[in-house]
């Protein structure tokens, strides 16, 4: 499991995970909530399987990137996808259910 953090402090808010799983703490150090951070991270676990489902929620900005890389680059279907942007920096009342990026809203 990959986790993009602001600080050491925020860990607090995923106490319990499943047992045996491992977190990997991604903490931006400052940057601000676009970083490429979570993005870099993907991108280094290496190919994809078709067993694999990636489930991803947080700042939609945060997401794009990430989304772009599984969708685009790897080609993963929608079925093995899915995104949450539960806000967006900026945006009053923004609407969770719309898409993260609206230029691939599929």
């Amino acid at each position: 499991m990959l986790a993009e953090i602001s600080s050491v402090e925020d860990e607090a808010y995923l106490p319990m995970v499943p047992r045996g799983t491992e977190v990997l703490w991604l903490r931006r150090n400052g940057l601000p909530g676009t970083s490429r951070v979570l993005e870099q991270a993907v991108r280094a676990c290496g190919p994809i399987g078709a067993g694999t489902y990636v489930w991803a929620g947080g700042e939609a900005g945060s997401l794009v990137g990430v989304r772009r890389y599984l969708r685009r680059e790897l080609g993963l279907p929608g079925h093995q996808v899915e995104f949450e942007g539960f806000w967006r920096l900026g945006a009053d009342n923004f609407d969770h259910h719309a898409p993260i990026d609206p230029a691939d809203a599929g």
